[in-house]
């Protein structure tokens, strides 16, 4: 990955590695993709979304308690909270709890209630399905 800036020469070089387009494409052996900086920025914050999987009751109360919670509240019967703190670009650890069950992910920071709730049944209704074939197994 690299930052690029058009050269007087009117090429094309890599901030960091000061090579040509091609030079990188060989180099890596890969097509190289350009984009801009908010196209980069939405795939990157995509690289570091998570899946809920599940935590302990005391994981969740560390989080909850080691920095002040963005957006806490309850939403169709789920009570969660986001970091304040940045992972990376706009995605966050986000914390849930559905009655005995407790959730971490990462996700956008903005993620809205809808989907986030959406996000957390769908990791409880798929938990329930394991432990439910575990026990008839």
């Amino acid at each position: 990955m690299d930052v690029l800036r058009v050269h007087d020469d009117g090429k094309t070089y890599g901030l960091y590695s000061g090579k040509t387009l091609d030079e990188l494409a060989l180099d890596t052996g890969a097509d190289i993709q350009v984009i801009d900086h908010e196209a980069f920025a939405a795939l990157q914050d995509n690289s570091y979304i998570t899946d809920p999987k599940p935590i302990t009751a005391e994981r969740y109360d560390e989080a909850l308690n080691c920095l002040p919670p963005v957006r806490w509240g309850t939403y169709r019967g789920i009570e969660s909270f986001r970091l304040s703190e940045l992972y990376c670009g706009n995605v966050t650890s986000i914390f849930a709890r559905k009655g005995d069950q407790f959730w971490e992910f990462r996700d956008r920071i903005d993620i809205s209630s809808e989907a986030l709730a959406s996000k957390v049944e769908a990791a409880s209704a798929s938990t329930a399905t394991t432990k439910s074939l575990a026990v008839t197994a």
